[in-house]
């Protein structure tokens, strides 16, 4: 995040721009697409926006008003654990421990992942479903952002997914400025660097700056706890992902019993 020196603002300004942006949204009647006046619960996600358009009051209203016809039209917040069932039997991503600053650990495990098994709309639903449990689970312990991990463990060419890459990239920098605290990308090789090329192409710069390329797991312990760490990246977290009774799933019947 960028400090009030690197943006030249004075203190007194950095909170004029902030009443500004406030009094803005109301007059451009964003209460209408809030049901209300911006609640003061509100604010954070709007300091959010402001630093990811630099203090840039219309281009932060109008990155606001698009987040927020988003959320009216993709409604993050209604997807159920059920409507993605199918996605959620894989372990492509779990939500589980934190790292030293506290915030949330989003794992996404590459070689779980098929291209094309589900459509871009379903793995961004599942995607989205994910985020919306981390930043939840980090915010109940004081942390606005979420740390995300990426274990490239056994991961070939096959699992690359470039189109649904690029696709949820921008959802994430458009509707979720300012979440990401930190991205670790754990066994980096010649496939990656080739990849990452394509794909620093549709980030922005803050964005590439909260990446860490790690060589294996065993770099991942400066930044979180070894308990904190699946042992799928030879961590020592007692967490088994089981989604039938984390998600109250019921068991599919054996035809044959019946």
């Amino acid at each position: 995040m960028k400090s009030i020196l690197e943006l030249k603002i004075s203190k007194d300004r950095y909170f004029e721009v902030f009443q500004e942006m406030k009094l803005e949204c109301q007059q451009h009647a964003l209460k209408i697409l809030v049901q209300d006046d911006i609640p003061s619960d509100r604010d954070a996600v709007l300091w959010k926006f402001l630093w990811a358009r630099d203090f840039d009051v219309p281009k932060a209203i109008e990155m606001y008003k698009k987040s927020l016809a988003w959320r009216l039209d993709f409604k993050p917040d209604e997807i159920t654990a059920e409507s993605i069932k199918p996605i959620l039997m894989s372990e492509r991503v779990i939500v589980t421990g934190q790292d030293k600053e506290g915030r949330a650990c989003l794992v996404i495990t590459s070689r779980h992942h098929t291209p094309g098994e589900f459509t871009i709309e379903e793995m961004t639903r599942y995607g989205i479903f994910h985020l919306e449990k981390a930043i939840k689970e980090g915010e109940a312990r004081g942390q606005s952002k979420f740390c995300a991990i990426v274990n490239r463990h056994g991961m070939t060419m096959a699992n690359q997914d470039r189109a649904f890459m690029q696709h949820f990239v921008q959802v994430l920098q458009n509707n979720y400025p300012e979440r990401l605290g930190v991205l670790y990308i754990v066994e980096i090789n010649w496939i990656f660097r080739m990849f990452f090329t394509f794909i620093k192409v549709f980030l922005s710069q803050a964005t590439i700056d909260k990446i860490k390329l790690l060589d294996g797991p065993e770099a991942l312990r400066e930044f979180v706890e070894e308990d904190q760490i699946t042992q799928d990246l030879k961590g020592k977290s007692l967490f088994k992902y089981d989604p039938v009774a984390q998600y109250g799933f019921q068991q599919d019947k054996d035809p044959q019993t019946e």
